[in-house]
């Protein structure tokens, strides 16, 4: 059994339900979830067992549904250059600018709506899957890791926004006292979780503003994060959602080593004597064009390892003592960069290595340098 922990981030939560798509998929069983800020919300719907009520929520989610605001008129106003502002859109922005300050930061009222629209407090309680969050109580500063158990009755909601409550929000009091979101003291609660026993842990990190503790006690964690850079953390479309879903799903998979790849998501990828059969097997005529690319005359049956892998290899930055299969790959995926070939998509090494070679185009611009790991790429793949 695991530990899950899912770490504070705004709206790159969406990310964090991709992750647990994948973790469904792969049969993962979780004892115990913990989360920090939009983790906590995730990490409830984790514990109430509700993963289409999660994806739902996330892949149709708005700026409105979390906080106060005109979304049509913020819609209107990022698509309008800054020339072309209206005086009833510079109006309009006053208002808004003037609710901020009078409520000391955007009201949050959406969001408990949607918390208490699609989390049932019982049944989390009643959950064989364990649940905390992280909260800091003002004036104070005092943080509060507090598994369900330790969380009034009747007040999950509550607790669950006092540890959302980033500091452009309004403040959060709860019976009488204000409280900050939760990664202002650890935004990736595993020490909250070692609480629960759990030796092995799965954290799936957002890279959120904050902070992290240093972790206590001796566990097997597996951190899963971003493979590339998320949105900010107020970037609530339904777009960059299901783009982010995409990516947890994906980086998942591949952290439990059921894609490969640098750059792209490879499955099937051939064993390293097939790559070493397979450059054998090269055409003396690509051969010599291999060598024509690196403006070398040598052309012999030792060209491909003696020169054209060594080359690749320094031209990629990998170690001279890389193996072929690792060394052609990440050329293949160089190459399918150069194409703009869609990156964020599960694909087999045939169907990568094939995308390549049906989208090459010979009169490419390209800088020197990538220009000849381009060109040799297509001589050695096609």
């Amino acid at each position: 059994m695991y530990g899950l922990v899912f770490s504070g981030g705004g709206a790159r939560g969406a990310y964090q339900i991709g992750a647990w798509k994948a973790l469904k998929k792969l049969g993962v069983k979780v004892s115990a979830v913990t989360g920090t800020s939009v983790g906590s919300l995730n990490g409830a719907f984790y514990a109430q067992g509700a993963y289409k009520k999660a994806y739902k929520v996330w892949a149709n989610i708005e700026m409105d549904h979390v906080m106060d605001i005109d979304i049509d008129f913020f819609n209107e106003l990022r698509n309008t250059s800054l020339r072309s502002v209206k005086s009833f859109q510079v109006t309009k922005l006053l208002t808004q600018l003037f609710k901020f300050a009078k409520n000391r930061g955007f009201d949050v009222t959406p969001l408990k709506r949607l918390i208490e629209e699609n989390l049932d407090e019982n049944k989390i309680r009643k959950s064989k899957i364990k649940f905390g969050l992280v909260t800091i109580k003002m004036p104070t500063f005092k943080p509060l890791q507090l598994m369900i158990d330790d969380i009034p009755k009747g007040k999950l909601v509550d607790y669950m926004l006092a540890s959302s409550f980033l500091p452009v929000f309004s403040p959060m009091k709860l019976d009488g006292q204000t409280f900050l979101d939760g990664g202002l003291y650890d935004n990736i609660p595993i020490n909250l979780i070692s609480r629960t026993g759990v030796k092995k842990v799965i954290a799936v990190d957002l890279n959120g503003v904050g902070f992290q503790r240093k972790v206590k006690n001796n566990m097997e964690i597996t951190y899963i994060r971003p493979s590339e850079r998320l949105s900010g953390i107020l970037s609530f479309t339904p777009e960059i959602a299901n783009d982010n879903i995409n990516l947890g799903y994906l980086d998942t998979l591949k952290a439990f080593n059921k894609l490969e790849g640098d750059k792209f998501f490879i499955r099937k990828i051939p064993s390293e004597k097939s790559f070493v059969r397979f450059i054998k097997k090269a055409s003396i005529i690509n051969v010599r064009l291999m060598a024509k690319v690196l403006s070398s005359n040598q052309v012999n049956a030792n060209t491909v390892n003696d020169e054209i892998l060594p080359f690749v290899k320094k031209r990629l930055r990998l170690p001279m003592q890389a193996s072929v299969k690792d060394t052609l790959v990440r050329l293949l995926e160089y190459s399918c960069l150069q194409l703009s070939i869609k990156r964020k998509k599960a694909y087999t090494y045939n169907q990568l290595r094939d995308e390549f070679v049906n989208k090459y185009d010979p009169n490419l611009k390209l800088n020197k340098k990538k220009s000849e790991l381009y060109h040799l790429a297509y001589l050695i793949f096609s």
